[in-house]
């Protein structure tokens, strides 16, 4: 990019020389002159004496402005992925936590029932024994 602007002013230079040299012996309407100006004008802003320094004077500033606000960006974008997967986990976890005392309680609720078939089976072997001795 800076070989093309560079030959692009050489351009521009040369055809500034060229007019200045030009008009000296051309008569231009007051209107073409306002033109020109304006075109000479840009030529200097574009190419003049230290154009490209003057008008890079704050591109490093902004450069590391840009640089740190995409570190801060990078480390936010890191501490949002890291909540969000901390949020996963928890969410995980407290699946599987759920799940364990569903099967605890299932369990439990097994226990309990096969604990009072024991129970109703004993004592209806109680009654036929009574009912025998009788």
């Amino acid at each position: 990019m800076l070989a093309g602007y560079l030959v692009h002013c050489d351009a521009l230079k040369k055809w500034r020389e060229e007019f200045v040299s030009d008009s000296r012996e051309v008569e231009v309407s007051a209107e073409e002159s306002a033109e020109m100006l304006q075109l000479l004008v840009g030529v200097e802003f574009a190419c003049g004496e230290d154009a490209l320094q003057k008008r890079t004077q704050f591109v490093i500033n902004t450069f590391s402005l840009l640089q740190d606000n995409k570190i801060q960006y990078q480390r936010a974008d890191a501490t949002l992925t890291r909540r969000l997967a901390e949020m996963e986990f928890d969410a995980t976890l407290n699946n599987e936590r759920c799940l364990l005392q569903n099967s605890i309680l299932q369990q439990r609720a097994r226990m309990e029932f096969e604990t009072q078939r024991q129970i109703n089976d004993l004592e209806n072997e109680l009654i036929r024994q009574r009912i025998r001795n009788n």
